[in-house]
C-alpha cells in the first residue's frame, strides 16, 4: 500500500490533477443540495411576507392570471412576477405554501449554477472552489432558500446575467438577448437592480475612458427617472418611482426644510457614510466575519493590480463597489434595510476570499501551503457551525406553536379571525388576521368592539407579569378567555411568552 503524499496534498496538486471541472461542479451542487434541505430543519418559522405573497397568489388563482396580473399591479403597484412563479409552480404541486417555499429552494439552488460560472470565470479552481463551497454551506444563503422572500430568485437571474454575458460561445445576438431578458427578470424581483445595472455600467465604462457611452447611459437614466415622476401611474415607472423617485423626492424636501441647501446635504452625506460603514460590516457578518475580512483583502490585491487584471475582474470589483454605495444611498435616502439586501454584495465578495488568502500566504513564503490548509478549514468548519447551529426563528417559534394550537382547538363553520401583531401566526392557524400595533394596544382593541370581532387575540407578555393594563378589565367582564400561553424568546433580560385569549361576546 502506498503512502500519502502529504506534500502534494498540501499544495492542491493531487486534487485538482484528478477531478475534472464537471465533477467538482456536481459535488458543490450536491453539497449546497444537502444543506438547503437541512434548512427545512432549520428554519423553525417562516417570515411575515410569507403571507403577502400568498395573499398574491389568491389573487391570480381566483381571477385569472392576466386579470390577476393587473389587478396586483393596480392595487399594489408591485411587480406580480414572484407570485406569478408561486402560482405556475402550485398548477403542479397544489399546494401554495409548500409551492411558495419550493420557489424559493430552488432557485436557491439554482443560485449555485452561475455563481460557480463566474467565480471559474474569474479564478484557478482552487478559488473558485472555495468561493462555491463557501455559498453552499452559508447560513443566510439557506434560509433565504426556504423562506419566502424574492432574494434567491432576484440573484439568480442576476448572477446569469454576468455568466450569459462572458459565456466565449454565444453569439453576441443570443447572448445581447439572454442578456436583456435576465436582467428584466432581476428587475421585476428587485426593481433596484435596474440602478445597480446602470450605476456599474456607468462607472466601469468611465473607468475605460468611454466618455460618450457614459453620457449616453446617464441620459437614458435620467429620462427614466423623469418618466417615473410623470407617469407614476403606469406600472413600470410606478414601481420605480414609488421604490426610489418617492424617497428621493422626499430627502429633498428635508434638504430644503433646514433652511441651507449645504447642511442639508452635509446631513445626507454624513448619514450615507454611516450607513456605507454599517452595511460593510453587516455584509461581513452575513458572509462570515473571517471571510469578510480576506475577501477584502483580496479586493485590495487586485486594485493594487489593476492594469494586470482582465478587464472581468476590474467589472466584478467596480460592481462590489457600485452595490456598497447604491445600498448605502438607499438607506442615506431615510429607507432601512436588512441582511437579505446583502446577499448580492456578499455574494461578489465571495470571489475574492481565496485571494486574500493568498496575501496573507505571501507574507509568509515558507508556510505558505499551511496557512492556506489552516485558514481553508477555519472558514469552512466555522460557517458550517454556524449553519447547524443556529435555528431561523427559533426564538418566534412560539408564534408558529399558537398558530397550530388555534387550528386544532376552532371549531367554527369559517376561519378564525385572529387579532395579532404577527400575522404570521394566522399563515399556521388556518385563519384570517386583524393587525394591531402593541405600543398602541388600548387604541386596536377597538376591534373587540366592533363588527370585525375577532375570534382570538394574541399578545406578548413577560412570564410571572400579570394580565396588562389593556386587556385586565376584558378578562374581568369575561370577554377574554385565557386559553393558553407558549414562550417567546425574552426581551431587556426578561423572558416572555405568548398569550392566546378566546374572545366571549
Amino acid at each position: 500500500m502506498s503512502k500519502i503524499n502529504w506534500d502534494a496534498i498540501r499544495s492542491g496538486s493531487a486534487f485538482w490533477e484528478r477531478w475534472n471541472t464537471t465533477t467538482i461542479f456536481l459535488g458543490c451542487l450536491a453539497i449546497a443540495f444537502g444543506f438547503r434541505l437541512y434548512g427545512f430543519h432549520a428554519v423553525k418559522i417562516l417570515n411575515n411576507d410569507t403571507l403577502y405573497y400568498l395573499e398574491q397568489v389568491s389573487v391570480i388563482q381566483s381571477a385569472g392570471v392576466w386579470q390577476g396580473i393587473r389587478d396586483i399591479i393596480h392595487d399594489s403597484a408591485r411587480s406580480p412576477f414572484y407570485p406569478l412563479m408561486i402560482h405556475m409552480l402550485d398548477t403542479v404541486l397544489k399546494d401554495p405554501l409548500a409551492s411558495a417555499m419550493g420557489v424559493s429552494f430552488i432557485f436557491g439552488l439554482l443560485c449555485v449554477v452561475p455563481f460557480f460560472v463566474l467565480a471559474f470565470r474569474l479564478a484557478d479552481r482552487r478559488h473558485a472552489l472555495l468561493a462555491v463551497l463557501l455559498v453552499a454551506v452559508n447560513s443566510y444563503y439557506i434560509r433565504y432558500s426556504i423562506l419566502v422572500v424574492r432574494e434567491t430568485a432576484a440573484l439568480f437571474f442576476c448572477l446569469s446575467a454576468g455568466a450569459v454575458a462572458l459565456a466565449p460561445g454565444l453569439s453576441k445576438v443570443l447572448r445581447g438577448c439572454l442578456f436583456g431578458l435576465l436582467v428584466a427578470c432581476a428587475a421585476l424581483l428587485r426593481p433596484e437592480y435596474i440602478v445597480f445595472y446602470m450605476v456599474t455600467a456607468i462607472a466601469y465604462i468611465a473607468v475605460k475612458g468611454h466618455w460618450r457611452w457614459v453620457f449616453l447611459i446617464a441620459g437614458v437614466g435620467s429620462a427614466f427617472i423623469l418618466l417615473s415622476y410623470l407617469c407614476d401611474h403606469h406600472p413600470v415607472f410606478g414601481l420605480f418611482h414609488r421604490l426610489i423617485g418617492s424617497r428621493v423626492a422626499f430627502q429633498l424636501s428635508k434638504i430644503l426644510g433646514t433652511g441651507s441647501i449645504l447642511v442639508g446635504i452635509l446631513l445626507i452625506v454624513g448619514k450615507g457614510f454611516l450607513a456605507f460603514l454599517h452595511f460593510l460590516s453587516d455584509t461581513m457578518a452575513l458572509m462570515n466575519p473571517l471571510a469578510g475580512v480576506l475577501s477584502l483583502l483580496g479586493v485590495a490585491s487586485f486594485m493594487r493590480r489593476w492594469r494586470d487584471i482582465s478587464n472581468f475582474q476590474r467589472l466584478l470589483i467596480v460592481a462590489v463597489f457600485s452595490s456598497l454605495l447604491i445600498y448605502s444611498a438607499w438607506a442615506a435616502l431615510g429607507d432601512t434595510f436588512t441582511k437579505r439586501w446583502m446577499i448580492l454584495t456578499a455574494s461578489l465578495l465571495f470571489l475574492f476570499v481565496g485571494y486574500g488568502i493568498e496575501v496573507i500566504g505571501n507574507r509568509f513564503p515558507t508556510h505558505r501551503n499551511w496557512i492556506a490548509v489552516v485558514m481553508v478549514a477555519l472558514l469552512l468548519s466555522s460557517t458550517v457551525i454556524h449553519t447547524l447551529t443556529y435555528q431561523v426563528g427559533g426564538k418566534r417559534v412560539g408564534l408558529k406553536q399558537a398558530g397550530a394550537y388555534i387550528s386544532r382547538e376552532w371549531q367554527g363553520p369559517s376561519r378564525p379571525v385572529i387579532l395579532t401583531d404577527e400575522p404570521i401566526v394566522a399563515l399556521y392557524a388556518r385563519g384570517e388576521v386583524l393587525r394591531y400595533n402593541m405600543e398602541d394596544l388600548s387604541v386596536s382593541l377597538g376591534f373587540l368592539t366592533n363588527a370585525a370581532r375577532p375570534d382570538y387575540l394574541i399578545v406578548k407578555e413577560v412570564d410571572g407579569d400579570p394580565a396588562l393594563p389593556d386587556i385586565a378589565p376584558l378578562i374581568d367582564k369575561g370577554i377574554l378567555v385565557r386559553a393558553a400561553a407558549f414562550p417567546y424568546g425574552s426581551r431587556h433580560g426578561k423572558s416572555r411568552h405568548l398569550g392566546v385569549y378566546e374572545t366571549r361576546f
